[in-house]
């Protein structure tokens, strides 16, 4: 797949059918790692054998959702930062070099954009941004 860059228009209409699927992701990784802290053990054998069989099978499950769903967020073009936070980054391009659309899980729209290499704590306000594209217009 290739890289997909999106205006800030595009990536605000998208965000209605990324966020469900954003938040599934969010609490399957906290069950997925809840689960993996897990250890029963049990005296008998055989039900112990039993028992970490159905959590493996458990486990395995929910990871596949997981990376269906992760595969299905990098399929629309989006990039997924931080699974504790709910944040994605949308590739989007300013003044001629790349730079990231941010957006944070429950947020009504897109906040905020950063440069490339820079994170969460440079985030800039999109006002800032659509200032720069009304200038350039």
């Amino acid at each position: 797949m290739q890289k997909r860059y999106f205006t800030l228009e595009e990536a605000q209409q998208i965000i209605p059918a990324v966020d469900p699927i954003l938040k599934r992701l969010v609490r399957l990784n906290q069950t997925l790692s809840l689960l993996d802290t897990v250890e029963v053990e049990l005296e008998d054998e055989y039900q112990d054998l039993v028992s970490n069989t159905r959590m493996s099978k458990r486990f395995h499950k929910l990871s596949f959702d997981f990376y269906r769903l992760f595969e299905k967020i990098l399929d629309m073009g989006i990039i997924v930062k931080d699974l504790n936070k709910g944040l994605i980054d949308f590739y989007s391009a300013c003044d001629g070099r790349e730079i990231f659309l941010c957006y944070e899980m429950d947020e009504k729209d897109i906040k905020y954009w950063h440069e490339l290499f820079d994170g969460y704590e440079e985030r800039k306000p999109v006002s800032l941004l659509k200032k720069r594209i009304k200038n350039d217009s």
